[in-house]
């Protein structure tokens, strides 16, 4: 089953931030969440992860309703990464990253160790493993964020074979290097065992890398669809407020590229 948002409205501070979003996740599928600044992006992601309450419509996953389930109901069927995670206690990165099994009390100590394992492994930061967390930089804290939440993918897989992977700004602070890097264990991961992952970001070039695009204005979905539907000039100037081309990639002709004109 997939994760269906349905009429999702919110309002903060008495101000209506989402009007009706519409549109649905499914296992195997990387899905991108574009808008302008200000555009409810992050809101929408918090209503997801349960942090954020909202006036009308429907959040489930596996046909299950997102209200009618506790936190450690939710974080069996959920990962989430947030832009900011604040650790106040001086963590070396593989216990941060161990933090991702916390919700599967059921798992042997040797299950969550290969969990971890392959976590740093993916986010290309095992050599960081003995390290302060707090000593790192910011990208390094991403990447080791990053870990966590995959521990807790890892979990989910294992126990029920369902995953979703909620990111939220996970390339911010990152290389170019490290962000091309993150952007394919993203697809690996959904189509060799079908998580379902959404990420929000504002890199447009890097959004035609995933299959669906959920682009934002005006509070309301415009579009939704896969790149190539998605991404046109009449779609991209009423987002960003810019002249933008889209154009076939000149090495991969199966990629678009976006520039602004």
């Amino acid at each position: 089953m997939p994760l269906l948002i349905n009429n999702l409205s919110i309002e903060r501070g008495g101000r209506e931030i989402l009007n009706g979003v519409t549109f649905q996740l499914d296992q195997g599928q990387l899905l991108a969440v574009l808008g302008a600044n200000g555009a409810g992006k992050s809101s929408l992601l918090r209503a997801i992860a349960g942090e954020l309450s909202y006036k009308q419509g429907s959040i489930r996953f596996n046909d299950l309703n997102l209200l009618d389930l506790n936190a450690s109901q939710q974080a069996r069927l959920r990962a989430v990464m947030l832009q900011e995670s604040e650790l106040t206690f001086p963590f070396a990165v593989h216990e941060v990253v161990e933090m991702g099994g916390y919700p599967f009390e059921e798992a042997t100590a040797g299950q969550t160790q290969a969990w971890v394992d392959e976590a740093l492994e993916l986010a290309h930061i095992a050599h960081l493993q003995s390290r302060p967390y707090e000593q790192l930089s910011g990208g390094e804290q991403r990447r080791v964020q990053f870990a966590r939440v995959l521990v807790q993918c890892l979990a989910m897989h294992t126990c029920s074979g369902k995953v979703y992977l909620m990111l939220d700004e996970p390339l911010a602070n990152m290389d170019p290097k490290y962000q091309l890097q993150l952007m394919e264990v993203l697809r690996k991961l959904a189509h060799q065992r079908q998580f379902g992952i959404l990420i929000i970001m504002h890199d447009v070039n890097l959004a035609t890398l995933c299959d669906r695009i959920l682009l934002l204005s005006d509070r309301s979905v415009i579009a939704y669809g896969d790149p190539a539907s998605v991404l046109n000039r009449q779609n991209l100037r009423r987002v960003y407020d810019l002249d933008m081309e889209v154009l076939a990639h000149p090495l991969e002709p199966a990629r678009l590229i976006v520039v602004t004109i």
